[in-house]
């Protein structure tokens, strides 16, 4: 058997030194917040021909927009082409409604109209001329479900539309996010992107303020603090027979803290960005670590039994010694997954990769070095000499 627990400062100091890092980095810079969390634009761009990831980057960065973050998909599209529609942009747009509305109704599902204007003439929706009131505007149709061409086709023909053509295709969509952007840049963006790749629109394009980011904030943070309590309940209930239960809660939340804020020093330090995606990351390995930490503890409540003769810094290496080889296959099992994921998933979950990467690798070791010897450290009352120090404790001692 080996003996962890003796080697216990050296754990708790390796942990310290990381964490302090990333409190120095915080301090310093703080965390590089994504615009779930701080004020900024999000906008989906539908593009009629195709358009690389790249060559986006490219023309987003000459528009002031170098650090936006730029997700590529796909959008199976019905285009439509020869529909008349009126040269007043107003009763234009009425008249895409009212289709919208028509064929909502008809396949029972939500319809999307993107229009797009001719190559070059972005503004083309607002002339009074009759130049662009017939046929050189494209309407892409958005199902929300799939639907046959052949029953889209026969909808049209009743509604009106007999002159239309219709091709089914994939257009090349982004969800780009950047800084706060007003209504003006953003008729200057569309104007800039139509000019260099053709025609374009808008999907949808939205704000978020200071306030509503804010508020994100509060919420996430208000989820881990109810995980950390529902946690703390329940390991004191589940370890309710054992002399003072509510230090294994306790201590199996240090330990899961310790989790997060390993998380949170990598993502500090090396100025990687913090979305809701590291939320979701956070929760999961809340999750994973409880159940690390649960394995660990349940063979010291065994051994309270089987091995009451044994001191406490004893049975937790027996359940360390114990565990250590099952820990150790189930995260190296999660571990090849997410590295997999991380090579070849895309850059769009890298950074939520790598969040669960690291939390899978702390919290492996939380549960083996940090939780159970927390136990022994409160129960040989290292706390307290820790801050023997300090003039209040002597003049009490």
């Amino acid at each position: 058997m080996l003996d962890f627990v003796s080697k216990r400062k050296w754990f708790f100091l390796l942990s310290g030194i990381i964490i302090l890092a990333g409190i120095i980095a915080l301090i310093v810079s703080g965390l590089n917040l994504g615009l779930e969390f701080s004020s900024g634009t999000t906008m989906t761009l539908l593009f009629e021909k195709h358009v690389a990831q790249a060559d986006l980057r490219s023309a987003l960065a000459d528009l002031g927009h170098s650090n936006a973050i730029i997700q590529s998909s796909s959008q199976d599209t019905f285009l439509l082409q020869g529909v008349a529609l009126s040269p007043q942009q107003t009763e234009r747009d009425q008249q895409e409604a009212q289709l919208a509305d028509n064929l909502q109704t008809k396949f029972t599902t939500t319809v999307r109209i993107v229009e797009f204007a001719p190559a070059g003439n972005s503004m083309a929706g607002n002339t009074t001329s009759g130049n662009n009131a017939l046929g050189n505007t494209t309407l892409a149709l958005i199902f929300g479900k799939p639907v046959a061409p052949s029953d889209v086709s026969s909808e049209l023909v009743t509604l009106g539309y007999t002159g239309a053509t219709i091709q089914e295709t994939t257009l090349d969509t982004y969800f780009v996010r950047t800084r706060t952007t007003s209504t003006a840049e953003q008729a200057q963006i569309k104007q800039a992107l139509e000019q260099k790749f053709g025609p374009m629109d808008f999907l949808d394009f939205t704000t978020i303020s200071p306030e509503v980011s804010g508020q994100r904030v509060k919420y996430n943070i208000y989820a881990i603090i109810a995980a950390s309590v529902a946690i703390l309940l329940y390991m004191a209930w589940a370890f309710r027979k054992l002399a003072s239960p509510f230090r294994y809660g306790t201590c199996a939340i240090v330990a899961l803290l310790h989790d997060v804020f390993i998380m949170l020093a990598v993502f500090a330090v090396f100025r990687i960005e913090v979305n809701s995606m590291f939320i979701i990351a956070v929760l999961t390995i809340i999750g994973f670590g409880v159940n690390n930490v649960i394995v660990v503890f349940d063979r010291l409540r065994e051994s309270s039994v089987v091995a009451s003769r044994f001191d406490l810094g004893t049975r937790v290496n027996m359940g360390i010694t114990e565990t250590i080889t099952r820990s150790m296959n189930t995260s190296l099992t999660v571990l090849f997954t997410l590295f997999a994921l991380y090579a070849f998933g895309g850059s769009t979950i890298h950074n939520f990769m790598l969040a669960l990467i690291v939390g899978v690798i702390a919290s492996t070791y939380s549960s083996l070095f940090i939780a159970g010897q927390l136990l022994v450290s409160w129960e040989s009352g290292d706390f307290g000499k820790l801050f023997s120090w300090l003039p209040i404790r002597r003049q009490q001692s």
